[in-house]
């Protein structure tokens, strides 16, 4: 009898991520041939979900980290359940572990909210978090009372804001194109020039005017930017 324990990843089928989740389920199979019973993938019923459990225990949740897990991350979390002491070569960390300081030790986990009081959009209550991972890097995140909009913004990076989403909001704004569609994996967006609309492909939309999306990007862009920059080790919040 294999006592083994089985990964499950569920996922939300309607967002496009089945290819994702059997992506990620190869690589764990490949590299855990010995340490684990297989990979279960199983689509979930709640839009947007991305939860990645072993033995019934969540050791990662996309709504809660606010992006996807890299596989070298996945195969060092899955490791340090399974099989602690299993070596994954370049996948490894370890150089980066011994930084750990008694107060940053695996496990502990640090969070600093910033309230982004954007004059004329407290209605979307938008706030920044600064968190410190188990690993002991940085990890940013936006949280927000709308719909779409954290998931949106945690989707997408830096170059993708200044390169992207920014120059097609002024292209609209200009009316040198009525309406274009943009967005992440996870997250459709329709930019029309008095309005933003956001959904996930075939659900409720949300929307707000196409000024306040913006100054939005914006102030998260600049937010990205400033130290602690995202990846980067901790030092004290």
């Amino acid at each position: 009898m294999n006592l083994n324990p089985t990964v499950v990843i569920e996922y939300c089928p309607k967002c496009g991520w089945m290819l994702r989740a059997a992506y990620m389920a190869q690589e764990l199979l490949s590299t855990f041939t010995d340490e684990i019973y297989g990979v279960l993938l199983k689509p979930s019923e709640i839009g947007g979900a991305y939860t990645i459990t072993i033995g019934g225990m969540v050791v990662f949740d996309r709504k809660e980290e606010g992006r996807f897990p890299e596989i070298k991350e996945l195969k060092q979390i899955v490791r340090d359940v399974v099989s602690p002491d299993k070596s994954l070569g370049h996948s490894d960390i370890k150089e980066k572990r011994d930084v750990i300081t008694p107060d940053k030790s695996p496990g502990h986990s640090d969070v600093k909210e910033i309230k982004a009081n954007i004059k004329g959009l407290e209605k979307y209550n938008l706030r920044f978090q600064i968190k410190v991972r188990q690993d002991c890097t940085i990890r940013k995140n936006a949280i927000s009372d709308i719909a779409y909009l954290d998931a949106f913004l945690n989707e997408c990076n830096i170059y993708k804001f200044t390169d992207s989403i920014l120059p097609k909001i002024e292209e609209v704004l200009s009316g040198a194109s009525t309406q274009i569609e943009t967005g992440t994996e996870g997250i459709n967006v329709m930019i029309y020039k008095d309005k933003v609309t956001l959904d996930r492909w075939d659900e409720i939309e949300v929307s707000m005017p196409t000024p306040d999306f913006k100054r939005i990007v914006e102030v998260y862009r600049d937010f990205l930017l400033t130290p602690p920059l995202n990846g980067e080790i901790a030092d004290d919040l």
